[in-house]
């Protein structure tokens, strides 16, 4: 009876102690500060901005992005060529192992392009990113008055 007792007791410890660590570990890809800035009523894109954090020993790179209410949704990257800026379309951002990209004004953004409705400030867009490893993450960009 107590060598049954005993092996139950320490099972149960393994099995609480591995949940308790599976909780704690980081999720592999981790996104952080999703927003857009509010449209206004000529508004025909906005520029989806967040910080892309790579747990993982490998690099990811984030190779596609969904989202319903518009008319396209792209991955960019803002350029400056002979003192000009300009957008241009990426296939894919790498995101380093152990490391992050930060998805900002002058750099790497998501372009929604063409509204389909009406979004205000505290609102949600419901966005799929892909990776490369097929992982899919589903975010909340939060829209507000100023990103």
């Amino acid at each position: 009876m107590y060598k049954s007792l005993r092996t139950f007791v320490i099972s149960f410890m393994i099995l609480l102690l591995s949940q308790i660590q599976a909780c704690s570990s980081p999720e592999k890809i981790e996104i952080i500060d999703a927003r857009v800035r509010t449209p206004t009523s000529v508004t025909k894109a906005l520029g989806g901005f967040m910080i892309v954090k790579n747990n993982t020993q490998n690099l990811i790179s984030l190779v596609d992005v969904k989202a319903e209410g518009f008319k396209q949704v792209m991955l960019h990257e803002t350029i400056n060529k002979d003192g000009m800026h300009r957008m241009e379309h990426r296939e894919k951002i790498l995101i380093p192992a152990k490391g992050k990209v930060i998805f900002q004004h002058g750099s790497y953004h998501i372009m929604f392009m063409g509204l389909l409705k009406e979004f205000k400030s505290g609102g949600k867009i419901p966005v799929t990113l892909i990776f490369s490893d097929g992982q899919e993450k589903r975010v909340q960009f939060i829209v507000k008055d100023s990103v």
